[in-house]
């Protein structure tokens, strides 16, 4: 069973990193975005992953821990792009631009974020991303945590 400061950790990861913001889905919404996350393959999901990671490596913070080379960024946002383009142009057409014309643009970045989250969650359950992820657990103070998770 997972602790609370795994949890706590995964959590923190998950939304803090990861994930954009969003907001709440309307009917088209939640029908893009069904689709998405039903029409992409694990290899789909992994090349997000590899773009949110070459995204974030970019980052003057992160940069120096990384090996990106421009080749390597050029690369990752082109085959990014052609997913894009094929869940909205091809695969999730119909409910592309019924969550657009009745929702507004929003819906899409709502819809990707959720897609993210799934990309997200598949890569970190990785065992060597996963093992990362407990190591921060192992560095939270166990006690100080649970207290402030009690009920108040």
């Amino acid at each position: 069973m997972r602790s609370a400061a795994q949890s706590f950790a995964f959590l923190l990861v998950v939304m803090y990193i990861c994930l954009p913001a969003r907001s709440s889905a309307g009917p088209y919404s939640d029908a893009v975005t069904k689709c998405l996350v039903e029409r992409t393959t694990e290899q789909d999901r992994e090349r997000l992953a590899q773009w949110f990671f070459v995204a974030m490596a970019s980052h003057p913070a992160v940069q120096p821990m990384s090996a990106v080379s421009e080749s390597d960024r050029a690369s990752v946002s082109k085959r990014t792009a052609e997913l894009f383009q094929r869940l909205l142009t091809e695969s999730c057409r119909k409910e592309t631009r019924e969550a657009i014309k009745y929702e507004g643009t929003r819906t899409i970045e709502s819809a990707f974020s959720v897609l993210g989250e799934i990309a997200a969650r598949e890569l970190m359950a990785y065992p060597d991303a996963a093992a990362f992820i407990a190591r921060l657990a192992q560095d939270l103070d166990q006690d100080k945590l649970n207290a402030v998770m009690q009920d108040p």
